[in-house]
């Protein structure tokens, strides 16, 4: 079982030693999608049928099915993970079962075609939603262009109670391509495996209390250049949402008899604390076998948008690169079919991933008010839902003076901001479903904290216009 962690922070750090940043740019690169690369420009890398291509920028931004990639933005501060082994993470693996990651492959592929540009994407964005909606997630889509389409990105999201400001992504492409993609992409592996590991992460998860917000986010037009995720991580950072972090999962379920039997773990330097974490996962609550690499150059996949805006992500796959023995073979075809995977390979990369996001957002039962320690604060809300104003009740025998509630909406922003004061161990204040700017919130699920206090005691807000 070959586990290079740290052989591989060590080489990182000496070649940031030995080859420093030059701080000059690098040239235009541009992903081309095809059976042979353009002429007039040179290739500088090839994943399948798509190539890594440079030449004048103009040129590259001219030519028809070529996305040009831009280089990575200012790079948003590194954070620390600090491990904490946990019996309900372990349990929560444990219930990753092969069987079952076959069957939702098969219910995904049953389907009909994931090509993004037929209507047929609506139908499966439709019943990517509803899954997500039936473990109680608020759910939503996120339409980006492909010419003169709309296309759905997926979204569910699930609040975390300590930092619900702070967002880990857990993210996939549904999409999927083959020779006839009008009429059959099956995509067993090319990503129904990185999408069924989403939706077992989001099944496991959902009805459990976490730290940190999670969103569960499926991404359409991966096929076409990365464009889903291309629009969606973009908007993300300009609206300033607060990721710490992305784990992307791309082809996690072919494995070539007498090859290596591990999942690559692929990242950059700025996501080596990431990389760490997923690797402390892995080894903790997993037996799967897996390879860690340090590439700052790493283009072919949904990850790279989040490195191109600042953020650290990381992304798991079956195979390195393009031409591995390890590489599957009926990719991009009609023979990318569920039969074809190796049901030990994927359970165990799906594993990996359900444990390593629980590790990163931090998880715990979900206990009824009732349950609460004695002298323990909590806080509750009625009506709820609610139109028009809502009271938060605050009961906190320890606490004395005035205490701050912050609202959040399902992005993990703060919206609102609210102050009550405790007399005799009580205390409450009336919402009326305005943000800080006087302006009505739009309706949906919202968080109430008061971060403050100890255990942090929070409640959920339903608000309906």
């Amino acid at each position: 079982m070959y586990r290079p962690i740290a052989p591989i922070l060590l080489a990182s750090i000496l070649l940031s030693l030995i080859f420093p940043q030059s701080g000059q740019a690098a040239p235009p690169r541009a992903v081309y999608f095809g059976e042979a690369p353009p002429d007039g420009f040179e290739v500088l890398d090839r994943r399948g049928d798509r190539w890594l291509i440079t030449g004048a920028e103009g040129a590259l931004a001219s030519l028809p099915g070529a996305t040009l990639l831009v280089e990575p933005a200012s790079r948003i501060p590194a954070r620390t993970f600090t491990p904490s082994r946990s019996p309900l993470v372990e349990s929560l693996v444990a219930q990753v079962n092969a069987d079952q990651l076959i069957a939702e492959v098969d219910w995904l592929v049953g389907l009909g075609t994931r090509f993004s540009q037929m209507p047929n994407i609506n139908v499966v964005a439709d019943s990517l939603e509803a899954r997500l909606a039936s473990f109680g997630l608020e759910t939503e889509k996120h339409y980006f262009p492909m010419g003169s389409l709309s296309v759905p990105n997926v979204i569910a999201t699930k609040l975390g109670t300590i930092a619900p400001d702070s967002v880990f992504v857990i993210c996939a492409h549904y999409d999927a391509i083959s020779e006839t993609p009008q009429t059959f992409t099956p995509g067993a592996d090319d990503n129904g495996t990185g999408t069924v590991t989403l939706l077992t992460a989001a099944r496991l998860l959902a009805p459990l209390v976490t730290d940190y917000t999670i969103k569960f986010v499926f991404f359409a037009g991966e096929e076409q250049g990365m464009v889903g995720s291309n629009h969606w991580v973009a908007d993300m950072a300009a609206a300033g949402l607060p990721i710490l972090g992305a784990l992307n999962f791309d082809m996690m379920g072919w494995w070539t008899p007498g090859v290596p039997f591990d999942l690559e773990i692929e990242t950059n330097e700025h996501s080596l604390w990431l990389a760490n974490a997923i690797c402390w996962a892995a080894d903790t609550y997993t037996t799967m076998p897996y390879i860690l690499h340090v590439d700052n150059s790493a283009w072919w996949g949904d990850f790279y948008r989040f490195w191109q805006n600042g953020f650290a992500a990381v992304n798991h796959e079956e195979s390195w690169d393009w031409g591995d023995p390890d590489f599957n073979p009926n990719y991009h075809t009609t023979d990318d079919t569920s039969d074809q995977l190796s049901p030990e390979f994927f359970e165990g990369s799906a594993r990996i991933g359900v444990a390593a996001l629980a590790s990163l957002v931090g998880v715990a039962e979900a206990s009824p008010v009732i349950s609460a320690p004695s002298g323990s604060a909590r806080l509750a809300a009625g009506p709820n839902p609610f139109n028009g104003r809502v009271v938060l009740r605050l009961s906190a025998p320890a606490t004395r003076g005035t205490v701050p509630v912050g609202i959040y909406d399902v992005r993990g922003q703060r919206v609102g901001r609210l102050t009550l004061d405790i007399h005799e161990g009580h205390g409450q204040v009336t919402w009326d479903g305005r943000d800080t700017a006087g302006r009505m919130v739009p309706g949906g699920v919202y968080l109430a904290v008061a971060a403050s206090l100890p255990g942090r005691p929070s409640c959920r807000v339903v608000f309906v216009p």
